[in-house]
């Protein structure tokens, strides 16, 4: 009942709903996208495999 109330515990499953709301709505394929050609410049930049 503890570990229930431990308000640290309540970020993990936000966390995963929030990566699984992006992924299902694709912005998050279009944020790499973007933070690749953000960073394509910069030595070392983003590693991004683009289809």
């Amino acid at each position: 009942m503890g570990s229930m109330k431990n308000v640290v515990l309540i970020a993990v499953p936000l966390f995963v709903f929030m990566g699984v709301t992006l992924e299902k709505s694709g912005l998050a394929e279009e944020l790499l996208e973007t933070m690749g050609m953000l960073f394509q410049k910069i030595r070392g930049g983003l590693a991004l495999l683009i289809r």
